[in-house]
């Protein structure tokens, strides 16, 4: 998964009820010397957004669900992925699947019901955030990704946004983060959202420690509520416990719970990665 869709404050987050409808999303993350990525939509993303994609980069990367699709459908996620001239040199990655795919993913049984219609919203929830990448003097504009949905098969074509695309096709370039689906299933959706910032900065087989006040940014919007602040940590305290019962995990607290310490495991190969799905080194 492209990095920068992983440190950028505020991208995926964890909304009491009520709260999110009252939002907008607006992200601005800077990185290197003058380099910036911008995200902004109509509606917030949160952990079941999250999910939703994890997978869908997941299938990008396996070659049995990637391209080639019908030229005219691929002129289509095109164009809707960029709404302008498309810059030239960048390559795109397109994904076929169904409903039922991603269903598989996120363990339900079928994709009927309250699956396809949270499925579904997701996908169009992504589809509606507009992505601005500005690098090395270059302003690119795009979409997080492109969908069509065939109504009569429920078939599915996904185009992924540039960068995206090119950590799957070239994650010898480095600047992407290894997640592994199976851990990212196994936790609720406050612990996915932490695992995916911690992973982006903790390398497989490395120790770092985190603090409790930076973990609660990593999951939840500021807020000026004490009550709602005694609530997220103690929260917060069960999530680094969710994520040391994962295996080859360990997370030792600090003083009074303040702080962890975090080992991650070290990469396995056969493992199914967002990342590196296909293209395991």
């Amino acid at each position: 998964m492209d990095r920068m869709h992983c440190v950028a404050d505020g991208l995926f987050l964890n909304y009491e009820r009520g709260l999110r409808d009252q939002l907008k999303l607006k992200i601005r993350h800077p990185y290197g010397a003058e380099n910036w990525i911008e995200f902004y939509g109509p509606d917030p993303l949160n952990a079941v957004d999250l999910r939703v994609f994890q997978i869908l980069i997941a299938l990008a990367s396996d070659k049995n669900y990637r391209g080639p699709l019908d030229y005219r459908v691929e002129e289509a996620l095109r164009d809707a992925l960029y709404g302008q001239i498309p810059f030239p040199n960048d390559r795109l990655v397109s994904v076929r699947c169904s409903h039922r795919d991603i269903a598989r993913e996120f363990g339900y049984r079928s994709a009927a019901g309250k699956a396809f219609s949270k499925i579904r919203d997701c996908i169009e929830r992504l589809a509606k955030v507009t992505v601005i990448d500005d690098q090395a003097g270059q302003r690119k504009t795009s979409k997080l990704l492109s969908t069509i949905t065939d109504k009569k098969t429920k078939a599915i074509a996904v185009c992924l946004n540039p960068r995206m695309a090119r950590v799957i096709l070239n994650a010898s370039l480095g600047g992407y983060t290894r997640i592994d689906l199976t851990e990212a299933r196994a936790l609720s959706d406050p612990a996915l959202l932490a695992h995916m910032r911690i992973c982006a900065w903790l390398s497989p087989g490395r120790t770092h420690q985190l603090s409790i006040a930076t973990l609660c940014g990593y999951i939840w919007p500021a807020t000026n509520s004490a009550t709602a602040v005694r609530n997220r940590l103690r929260k917060a305290r069960k999530v680094m416990e969710e994520i040391g019962s994962l295996p080859g995990w360990h997370v030792i607290a600090g003083e009074r719970d303040n702080s962890f310490e975090i080992t991650r495991p070290k990469a396995l190969q056969n493992r199914k990665e967002v990342s590196t799905f296909g293209h395991a080194a």
